[in-house]
């Protein structure tokens, strides 16, 4: 057991009298009430009174709510109104008040705003005049409280000081606060009128005897390094003095950062990352770092309920097949199966429905389950049908009971045993659901999209506290830090714009008011006497502190806060910690191991009898460029999964072009046909073979490919056959022998079908052999030296040399139409080159260098190298597994197996 965060002894005297002890902070009266447990033990006791130890806010609370169950008061029937509720009586007052405005973004404003008029015993009336809006919504919000029969908190207070006063309610006895920077005026007067004295507890002569090292500062280029370098410190600390407090004071910009949690975890709990080795203890508890919605177990909960209300972002589902935290008969590899069927759909959203049916997709490929009953698919089949015959518009409770069926038909939260900590985040979801069905009282009935929008709030606002205590190191906020004692303590965020902190007055009091009467934030004097004392709290709180700040954030540059300035500045090197801040802990653990080197350069040779090979030309297009990326695609079955677009993606672009085409040339044939056709049959052609072709399109990708899109599409492709159609026109007479030619070929002993985009027959009765191309980088270059880059026109010409003049790309794009390649025979194609005396040697160089391609692939040659370094991004999905661009990866295939049998290093 270590020793507790707070000195109980200066108050322990007070305590045993039965004083009222009044905290900042939930978190601090928990601290104070272990610390006097603590005390309790080391007298010897094993039992004792509970004592009077409340945050002020949750002992107004309970005053107020025995106030009211006393029957000789006779008190209102009045409840204090719940924060969700608040919320949602200001959206709708402010909705109809002035709908311009958003409710969602100004309901907190007006809240928070309300609170400090309150609580700082400022007049509405003041605002009739001033700020005449503000002053309306606050006569609509206070005739919502009495219709509903609700009080604020503040009315609470002001009521409940009353009865104090006229000694209606019995005087507490004496009453000592901690942890207040500062106390509302409201909130003062009741005190002094229950208590008989009031000692506000100051932390200065409870750490007078304490021995300190004058503080220090250092300096962070960002905040990521900043937070990495204080965990580093704190658990250097650690491992130094195990028995030691250690705290992290975590400023709000370092609180509201999505990275901190993963960072703090990942130098402090290293091990939760690693699935090899078991689960240590945790060193560190965070109060204040992650919202309850954040978690995995909670947002797994939102994100299943979010599927009653539209079409899912295509991550997002992806999210939830990766979740462990639903289902019931958890099978990784139909999920895996399931999640490659949704990406390859290239769909940005999706239904449900399609998420189940691509689940039973995937079941069915996958092992069988013995009960059907606990697939995943027949989990959310389930939790689907429980939506039938629910009215559009529901009360609360109505939508909660609905939501549990849901969770408890998807298997929610998973087959796992929970730890402690999930087990407390399921008990603050449950409490989130008492949180709406309170709203009950308002009598309003909403959609279910709205009830979602509400509990997606009520967990965002809710920020989970664990309550290990006896844990060496703490990571708080400022507010929680307020007269705990650490032996050593980091403070993060000591930048020139945030001590003293100049912003957040609020924009509906006017300014003059809130200066007048000292609000929290009015003046530039009020935060810098607040900063002040807030550091010399600080200061003395901690036998060693170290401050820190960033020196950039949000792309704008800070300096040390003047406040601490005359403090001696310190480098990285005289933390003694690790100084590249820059990686995770886990990564530089692996980047030390002594890896074994193998030389892989081959693997087995192709079994035709038992390998399916499938991939066409581009077998040997990846077999040019690295030898390893065939491998792996056409071997080991490695394919890319293209993200999702919000229009068709370039690869399906080119293929409504191509079929286009196609298309046109089936009812034209010919370029005398062609050259027939007036402007307008020209164009009439082109658009009934446009359509065809997207019609078909249509089905495939209904989520894209609608009226106004349809529109578009057809007037670009109409734009772009007509300029290509015209270069068709300036060639020599040709007739189009075959469209989309099927053609099974051997290269060597490898076995390739090809499909040869189009196949022209010129008066002489040759053939010249054309493929489309549809990309902007178009040129015959891809055709030359031992590995070339382009080689499927090549394989068409080796189906068809007996009676080939010519191979071209038909380059047909909005920036150039054009063709490009090269011909026996002069002028068959606008501005290709002719090779009448080079030709039969050229078509011999194609088909050795394709033939030694063949062979390489067949005996199984897979050396990781980019043999085209002018073709490297070629296939970079790849990347991970081929490990290309690792330097000391590199250095070694330079060394050892970067050559090959039958051509030498590129």
């Amino acid at each position: 057991m270590m020793r507790p965060l707070f000195d109980i002894h200066a108050i322990k005297d007070q305590i045993k009298s039965g004083a009222l002890v009044l905290t900042a902070t939930d978190h601090l009266a928990i601290v104070v009430r272990e610390s006097w447990g603590q005390y309790q033990i080391d007298q010897g006791n094993i039992s004792w009174a509970e004592p009077e130890i409340f945050a002020i806010e949750r002992w107004v609370r309970e005053t107020w709510l025995r106030y009211c169950d006393n029957r000789e008061f006779k008190a209102p029937n009045y409840s204090i109104i719940p924060d969700l509720t608040e919320h949602l009586i200001w959206e709708k007052i402010i909705a109809d008040c002035f709908e311009p405005l958003s409710p969602e973004n100004y309901s907190s404003l007006a809240r928070d705003s309300y609170n400090i008029m309150q609580r700082w015993k400022i007049p509405c009336l003041r605002l009739k005049n001033t700020a005449p809006l503000f002053y309306e919504w606050i006569s609509e919000f206070e005739l919502a409280l009495k219709n509903y029969k609700f009080i604020t908190e503040a009315d609470a207070v002001q009521v409940l000081a009353e009865l104090f006063k006229n000694s209606k309610i019995k005087n507490v006895g004496d009453i000592i606060t901690l942890g207040f920077d500062q106390i509302p005026p409201l909130y003062l007067d009741l005190i002094k009128v229950a208590s008989k004295k009031l000692v506000q507890e100051s932390p200065e002569y409870r750490y007078k005897k304490i021995v300190r090292t004058p503080p220090r500062y250092i300096e962070f280029f960002d905040m990521n390094q900043e937070i990495r370098a204080a965990a580093r410190w704190a658990k250097k600390i650690h491992m130094e003095h195990p028995e030691h407090r250690v705290g992290i004071i975590l400023s709000d910009s370092a609180l509201q950062l999505k990275a901190t949690e993963r960072i703090l975890s990942e130098e402090l709990n290293p091990t939760s990352h690693d699935p090899n080795r078991a689960y240590d203890t945790c060193l560190y508890e965070a109060s204040t770092v992650t919202t309850l919605s954040d978690t995995p177990i909670i947002s797994t909960a939102l994100l299943l309920l979010s599927v009653n209300v539209s079409k899912l972002n295509l991550e997002k589902y992806c999210q939830l097949i990766n979740s462990p935290f639903w289902g019931k008969n958890y099978l990784l590899l139909s999920r895996a199966v399931a999640e490659k069927y949704l990406r390859r759909k290239g769909q940005l959203e999706l239904s449900f429905n399609q998420f189940i049916s691509e689940l039973k997709h995937s079941e069915k490929k996958c092992m069988p389950i013995d009960n059907d009953n606990l697939s995943d698919s027949f989990c959310c089949q389930e939790a689907n049908n429980h939506m039938k015959g629910i009215s559009e518009k529901n009360y609360f409770s109505v939508w909660i009971k609905l939501f549990q069926k849901q969770l408890d038909s998807f298997g929610w939260p998973g087959l796992q045993d929970l730890n402690n900590s999930e087990d407390n985040l399921q008990k603050e979801w449950f409490d989130s659901f008492e949180s709406l069905v309170s709203l009950d009282q308002l009598k309003q009935k909403v959609t279910i999209k709205e009830a979602l929008k509400l509990l997606n709030r009520a967990t965002d606002r809710y920020i989970f506290k664990s309550k290990n205590y006896d844990i060496p190191i703490h990571i708080i906020g400022l507010l929680e830090s307020n007269t705990l004692k650490f032996d050593h303590m980091w403070v993060t965020g000591m930048d020139d714009a945030s001590w003293p902190n100049t912003s957040g007055m609020s924009s509906l009091i006017p300014m003059d008011i809130q200066k007048r009467h000292m609000t929290p934030k009015s003046s530039p004097e009020v935060q810098l006497n607040l900063a002040k004392k807030q550091l010399e709290r600080i200061k003395i709180s901690s036998t060693i502190t170290i401050f820190s700040f960033s020196g950039t954030k949000d792309n704008k540059s800070f300096k040390v806060s003047p406040l601490i300035s005359d403090l001696k500045e310190i480098e990285i090197e005289d933390l003694n910690i690790d100084g590249n801040l820059s990686s995770n802990p886990i990564f530089q653990n692996i980047s030390f191991a002594k890896l074994e080197r193998v030389e892989c350069a081959n693997g087995p040779v192709v079994d035709l009898d038992r390998e399916n090979i499938t991939g066409g030309s581009s077998i040997l297009k990846n077999q040019a460029s690295c030898p390893f990326n065939a491998f792996a695609i056409h071997r080991l079955g490695a394919k890319e999964i293209q993200p999702p677009s919000f229009g068709l993606s370039l690869m399906e672009r080119g293929i409504i072009i191509h079929k286009c085409m196609q298309v046109f040339w089936e009812k034209t044939c010919s370029q005398e046909r062609l050259i027939n056709l007036t402007e307008q049959d020209l164009k009439e052609v082109i658009k009934i073979s446009i359509c065809s072709v997207l019609d078909e399109w249509k089905i495939k990708r209904p989520d894209i490919i609608k009226s106004k899109y349809l529109s578009l599409e057809t007037q670009r492709l109409s734009t772009l056959m007509l300029k290509w159609l015209n270069v068709e026109k300036e060639r020599m007479p040709f007739i189009i022998s075959f469209l989309e030619k099927s053609e099974n070929i051997y290269v060597g002993q490898l076995p390739l079908k090809l499909t040869i985009d189009r196949i022209d027959r010129i008066s002489s009765g040759e053939n010249l052999i054309i493929d489309y191309k549809t990309g902007a980088n178009c040129n015959t270059s891809a055709w030359d030296g031992d590995r070339p880059k382009e080689p499927q026109l090549l394989l068409y010409g080796l189906c068809n040399k007996t009676n080939m003049v010519g191979i071209a790309f038909g380059q047909i794009h909005i920036s150039a139409q054009r063709f490009l390649g090269f011909t026996k025979l002069a002028n068959l194609l606008p501005e290709v080159m002719e090779l009448n005396k080079n030709w039969d040697d050229r078509v011999a160089q194609w088909k050795e260098s394709l033939e030694i391609l063949a062979e390489e692939f067949m005996e199984g040659y897979a050396v990781a190298a980019n043999m085209n370094k002018s073709n490297s991004d070629l296939n970079q999905y790849l990347a991970p597994l081929n490990r290309l661009n690792e330097d000391n990866l590199e250095l070694y295939m330079d060394k050892q197996i970067f050559t090959s049998k039958k051509i030498g290093k590129p």
